[in-house]
């Protein structure tokens, strides 16, 4: 596995954990891409690929100009 695509997985877990824990809620807005990078400490390319993975997978959804979102109806987090 490259270290991008562990850093995206890392990302992946951190969301599905706090979307797990109800840190964030189904409608909430998440982090921007930028706060998410400083948060976690990694770089565009992962965080925005961690996005765009939760995105395909039923967790998160975007709006155009607006922001991406917990879903109203996320997975449930299966664990690791």
């Amino acid at each position: 596995m490259s270290n991008s695509r562990s850093k995206t997985q890392q990302i992946i877990r951190m969301i599905e954990a706090e979307i797990a824990a109800g840190t964030l809620k189904p409608g909430d807005r998440i982090p921007s891409a930028r706060e998410l990078r400083d948060r976690y400490g990694f770089s565009g390319t992962p965080v925005r690929d961690a996005i765009n993975n939760l995105k395909a997978r039923g967790y998160l959804v975007g709006e155009a100009g607006v922001g991406v979102f917990v879903a109203e109806h996320p997975p449930t987090a299966t664990p690791g």
